[in-house]
């Protein structure tokens, strides 16, 4: 069998070290977890939907937006740098970054490369496959 200890943005942003912190960290945190689900059927931690829904809601979480064009966006001008804010934002305001969606800028300007790089790929793969998941939850 397989389980899904966590979605891949949130490993990439606890700066994954040695396998062996990964095993004690969040591989013992789901079994714990499990064994949680187990006796009484509601997961400690809440639970995140499987693929694109669980990046989705990921993000709602971390950043405070779900629409996955918006983020896909964003993630390509915090990667290119301070002056990607001086840019048209990429929500089709046609105002700038800086003065429409900042606060998510600098946020996923903190994030480590990899996994801003992550959200970029998974955004990506959800859009172009089409999925209606991609249109925002609000």
């Amino acid at each position: 069998g397989t389980c899904c200890v966590q979605i891949p943005v949130a490993y990439h942003l606890n700066e994954p070290g040695r396998l062996v912190d990964f095993v004690a960290g969040a591989m013992r945190s789901y079994f714990i977890a499990q064994l949680h689900f187990e006796e009484f059927g509601t997961w400690p931690y809440g639970e995140l939907k499987h693929g694109y829904e669980g990046l989705r809601q990921f993000c709602a979480e971390k950043l405070g937006r779900d629409d996955l064009h918006l983020i896909r966006g964003m993630t390509l001008l915090a990667s290119a740098g301070r002056k990607a804010k001086h840019t048209l934002c990429p929500c089709g305001s046609g105002r700038k970054t800086f003065q429409c969606h900042m606060r998510l800028f600098k946020e996923l300007r903190h994030w480590p490369h990899h996994a801003v790089a992550c959200v970029a790929v998974m955004a990506d793969e959800a859009l172009k496959s089409a999925a209606p998941s991609a249109a925002p939850l609000s």
